[in-house]
């Protein structure tokens, strides 16, 4: 318990000047700050998020290719063990009903694909992507069976 305890006072964020390219941007009075990601926290967006848009339909197409928070809804007939396709997505953190699936990076490989147990499924679902870099597609496709690169 003391180590947690002692990460979860250290500082974060940079702590000397910031260089890009050789130039120098550093940054002045900007913090940092975690964000909540128990399974409370991301139903709780989820359905917020679900509630917001429900009238704007072509929200999805406009945010291909931007980073962002993805959240939609599906219907299962049949409750089975699945894997979520990550290809055709950049980089980020895949939510099912307010568990965390994992972490999805396609282009690193060499796992295409997210195991979703069959308990974590019901016959409607939410799902909520943490997309970091922006995705080529505005859709997400689940599998029967796991892909490696």
């Amino acid at each position: 318990m003391r180590a947690i305890d002692s990460l979860t006072r250290k500082t974060l964020g940079l702590h000397n000047e910031t260089i890009v390219d050789g130039v120098d941007i550093t940054l002045n009075n900007w913090f940092a700050c975690g964000i909540n990601l128990t399974k409370a926290s991301i139903d709780q967006l989820a359905q917020r998020a679900i509630k917001e848009n429900q009238q704007e339909r072509n929200f999805p197409e406009k945010a291909v290719g931007l980073p962002g928070v993805f959240v939609g809804q599906f219907a299962a007939n049949t409750l089975t063990d699945t894997f979520f396709d990550s290809r055709g997505w950049g980089k980020g953190q895949l939510f099912v009903n307010g568990y965390n699936i994992g972490r999805y990076w396609p282009t690193a490989g060499p796992q295409m694909t997210l195991y979703v147990p069959k308990p974590f499924l019901q016959q409607m679902n939410t799902v909520l992507l943490i997309e970091l870099t922006g995705a080529q597609q505005n859709f997400i496709t689940f599998i029967d069976h796991a892909v490696w690169n």
